[in-house]
C-alpha cells in the first residue's frame, strides 16, 4: 500500500472477547473494549464473542472460537495497517503460547496491529513478541493455580 493511501485508509477496530472463567469477565472485556475505542455503544466497534467458558481442559482450540474466526475472515477481507484488534489480557490473546502466537501471526498477515490493554502496549508485525508470549505463560500458570487452589477449598 502507498504512504498516500495508508494515510487515507480508515483506521478499523475490531474487539475480541472471550468468555472462560480463567478470564477477566464479560463486562470487564466489553468496558475495556468500549474505552479503548473511545466511545461509549458496544456497536462503535466491531466486537467478536465467544463463550468457552463450558469448553473442558484443551490445547487444541480450532473450531471451538467461531467469532475468532469470523474476525479472521474479516481482517482478511479489509486489510490495513491502521486496523487494530482489541484483547483485554495477554490470555485473552491466547490460551497457550502457542495458541497466542498463532492468533498474533494470523492478524500480522493481514498487517493489522494488536492491543493488549492490560499491558498498555500496540504490537505490529516484526515486533518482538517475546514479553507478551510470557505474560501468556504466567496468566495461564496463575489461572491454573486459583483453579487448583479453588477445588481444594471445596473437598
Amino acid at each position: 500500500m502507498s504512504v498516500a493511501a495508508e494515510a487515507n485508509q480508515e483506521a478499523r477496530k475490531w474487539a475480541c472477547i472471550t468468555v472462560h472463567p480463567s478470564l477477566p469477565s464479560r463486562a470487564v472485556q466489553l468496558a475495556g473494549a468500549r474505552a479503548w475505542a473511545g466511545c461509549s455503544s458496544a456497536d462503535a466497534s466491531q466486537i467478536y464473542v465467544d463463550d468457552v467458558s463450558e469448553v473442558g481442559r484443551t490445547t487444541r482450540w480450532e473450531g471451538k472460537l467461531p467469532k475468532r474466526e469470523t474476525l479472521m475472515a474479516d481482517l482478511a477481507a479489509q486489510p490495513g495497517s491502521r486496523n487494530q484488534v482489541y484483547f483485554r489480557s495477554p490470555l485473552c490473546v491466547g490460551f497457550t503460547e502457542k495458541h497466542a502466537a498463532d492468533t498474533l501471526a494470523r492478524i500480522f498477515a493481514n498487517d493489522a496491529l494488536v492491543f493488549v490493554q492490560s499491558e498498555a502496549v500496540l504490537y505490529r508485525r516484526g515486533d518482538d513478541l517475546t514479553d507478551l508470549l510470557d505474560a501468556v505463560a504466567r496468566e495461564a500458570k496463575a489461572a491454573t493455580q486459583r483453579r487448583y487452589r479453588a477445588s481444594n477449598k471445596q473437598e
